[in-house]
């Protein structure tokens, strides 16, 4: 498989690790107008932490915990590359207990931009029981996943100057791009209440796999 570029994007993967030792891993792409550098893919290191610790570990479990972030400048194969084992771990605030690990809630990344698969999606890590009444997210608790999602470009921008938050697209109508362009997200929505199983979806899901007839 091809090593992925895409000009001026760095790639910034959150790595969560539960009670459990198992690993999970959120993956975002931030593009700067002008080119990356250690110094900047370090600052963009410490925004992302500083957003878990101020807002998305608010909608965590406290059995998950952040422990490592990364940013990859995705410009060539010698670009630079920042990855930090967080000292100070940060863990979840919410007490309730997690759901298993392979379930978790879809979350759209919208474009603005019209074609199958031109928008993306986060599947949200950590989420807890008392998030969920049966198979359904609760839609306050949805709206707080939005607003917390909705808060990390701010706190990047904040930290790094010229950047925007978003999605790449590394294949366009059935063909591999060999360098991924990068689209901007304008906002998050959940089209689906129903939360999502990784291994098969959930009871009320439309995606259900039934079982099959004797």
């Amino acid at each position: 498989m091809p090593s992925l570029i895409s000009t001026n994007v760095a790639e910034v993967v959150l790595t969560f690790s539960d009670i459990n030792s198992d690993i999970f891993e959120n993956v975002f792409f931030v593009h700067k107008a002008t080119a990356w550098d250690a110094t900047t893919l370090s600052e963009l290191v410490n925004a992302f932490v500083s957003w878990e610790s101020d807002t998305g570990s608010a909608e965590r479990g406290d059995q998950v915990t952040l422990v490592r972030v990364t940013a990859t400048d995705l410009t060539s194969l010698t670009s630079d590359r920042v990855d930090a084992q967080l000292e100070t771990p940060v863990p979840g605030q919410r007490t309730s207990p997690v759901l298993p690990s392979n379930v978790t809630l879809a979350i759209k990344k919208n474009i603005g931009s019209r074609g199958k698969g031109r928008n993306g999606r986060i599947f949200w890590i950590g989420l807890t029981e008392d998030a969920v009444e049966q198979n359904a997210i609760l839609e306050a608790r949805a709206n707080l996943l939005i607003t917390a999602l909705a808060a990390l470009e701010p706190v990047v921008q904040a930290a790094v100057s010229g950047t925007l938050v978003g999605i790449i697209h590394t294949v366009i109508d059935g063909v591999p791009q060999p360098d991924a362009p990068f689209s901007h997200t304008q906002n998050y929505a959940i089209t689906d209440f129903i939360v999502d199983s990784q291994r098969d979806r959930l009871p009320g899901h439309k995606r259900h796999k039934k079982p099959a007839s004797p």
